[in-house]
């Protein structure tokens, strides 16, 4: 299927290049989108090759990346030191991980070529992935960060490939290429209505912007319900949508780990496993967010100190319902305090009904309920 590129429109003088938006379907069940995208990209079918030119001019990111491998190739140091961003510390960090060898540039001499294969423009940022090759034939997938403001300079991060931003970065390349093998990008089920927009804006030490964000827009049924510790009551508010979630919360807050037998009947029955795989969950230390691998029992505990469910909405993707919820807890006054919100998976079954399955695989849509920059936002564009 043949790729949609964007044109790349060039400006006199040392403007910055201007992106239209591209959007895109995030593949779902049998072939239906269940949501999409809106990026600045630019994907190539071609790569396309930089030419070596050491210059003044560092307008776009083409002509940064043309100067600064100029300069690695050339072993010209101090001038690759410049090219890094001084307002965030990147330069800093640059000429630390030089003095403790924890950078090694001598291997860029050999460097033959390199190629731009993505580049995703994202508020002030560009992240470019690129294709590296040496004289010797051999060949290097590498990415690149970039800062646009008055002038391009490079962002010293490490690859840092847990990091918010990229998880966001990794979603957006992951759904654009799936998005290639929809038979079509018209069979949305009931159109571009009703969705949720979410925008996201990148973070930055000392740079923010709050252009060219990345949205990712889902169909959620918003539900807005509160499920109390009266477990009859439960049961009555949740519907065959919902099944097992009550008698989880109820079985959680009776469980007596003491009983090693009741405890491992009790994990088959929801995780289909005695010895499950760990939980993601999002925790709240002081202002900042923090995303936690809870094992079984302390998850377990979680719910049993939960005063309060708010069930926010759902989510269906193919044959899994994310179910989004808000818990509460009673503070030390017995005030209510609502903690950050989490995501439960369920199986949807023939009949329509989707049933809680602690088992499910997590995926790239699990992922993003567990990501810092995508759940803040979300909460926001949900009202919470």
């Amino acid at each position: 299927m043949q790729l949609r590129i964007l044109i790349v429109m060039f400006f006199l003088g040392n403007s910055l290049p201007s992106y239209s938006t591209e959007r895109w379907d995030i593949s779902g069940y049998q072939g239906y989108s269940t949501g999409f995208v809106n990026a600045n990209v630019e994907f190539y079918e071609t790569p396309r090759k930089i030419e070596m030119i050491i210059s003044d001019d560092m307008s776009t990111p083409e002509r940064l990346l043309s100067v600064y491998y100029s300069n690695l190739i050339n072993k010209n140091i101090d001038a690759v030191k410049l090219l890094y961003s001084e307002s965030d510390g990147s330069r800093d960090r640059f000429s630390a991980a030089l003095a403790n060898k924890k950078l090694i540039l001598d291997r860029y001499v050999n460097l033959a070529g390199v190629f731009i294969t993505e580049k995703i423009k994202w508020g002030d940022y560009y992240y470019i992935s690129l294709r590296m090759k040496s004289k010797d034939g051999r060949s290097l997938s590498w990415r690149e960060t970039l800062v646009c403001e008055s002038k391009c300079q490079i962002i010293f991060n490490f690859f840092d490939f847990e990091s918010e931003q990229l998880g966001i970065i990794d979603f957006v390349r992951s759904t654009y290429w799936n998005s290639k093998e929809l038979d079509s990008m018209l069979n949305l089920k009931g159109g571009r209505t009703g969705f949720t927009m979410v925008n996201i804006f990148p973070i930055g030490a000392k740079i923010t912007s709050s252009k060219d964000p990345i949205s990712i827009n889902f169909k959620f049924k918003k539900i807005g319900m509160t499920i109390g510790d009266d477990d009859d009551l439960c049961h009555k508010k949740i519907s065959k949508n919902y099944n097992g979630l009550c008698a989880f919360i109820g079985e959680s807050r009776s469980l007596d780990f003491s009983m090693k037998d009741k405890t491992s009947e009790f994990f088959i029955k929801y995780w289909r496993d005695a010895d499950p795989e760990d939980i993601k969950v999002n925790v709240q230390e002081g202002h900042s967010l923090a995303i936690k691998d809870y094992v079984p029992l302390a998850f377990v505990q979680y719910v049993k100190n939960m005063a309060s469910i708010k069930v926010v909405a759902s989510l269906d993707v193919g044959r899994v319902r994310y179910l989004i919820y808000q818990p509460a807890v009673n503070g030390e006054n017995d005030e209510i305090i609502l903690l950050p919100m989490q995501v439960l998976m369920f199986s949807i079954l023939e009949d329509g009904s989707a049933e809680l399955n602690l088992s499910l695989e997590n995926d790239e849509i699990h992922d993003l309920f567990y990501n810092k920059l995508f759940i803040k936002e979300l909460g926001r564009a949900l009202g919470i």
